[in-house]
């Protein structure tokens, strides 16, 4: 019975994880490509899409681990990460 409920647990919380870790893409997409044109939240859920396939947890989190710039004129590797799958998603053609 407690095998079961730790079971029940840890799978509810890897998909509150994934939920949290998506809601952050998406806001922190739509908020970064809104600075400097426009963005839909279809294009985003898209982009993350694409992205979560692609790279790895710790990877999506560093993209949404401080605003887009917030570095200044150095581009983050997460900013780096967010470019380049956003270029091969397709999804902003």
């Amino acid at each position: 019975m407690l095998k079961k409920l730790l079971i029940v647990a840890f799978s509810f919380s890897v998909f509150a994880c994934t939920d949290s870790t998506e809601n952050k893409f998406i806001t922190y997409c739509m908020d970064t490509l809104n600075k400097y044109g426009s963005a839909t939240k279809e294009q985003c859920s898209c982009n993350y899409d694409y992205t979560s396939k692609k790279l790895s947890k710790s990877q999506m989190d560093e993209i949404v681990s401080a605003p887009y710039g917030s570095q200044g004129p150095l581009s983050t590797k997460g900013e780096m990460y967010f470019i380049t799958a956003g270029n091969e998603s397709g999804c902003f053609e």
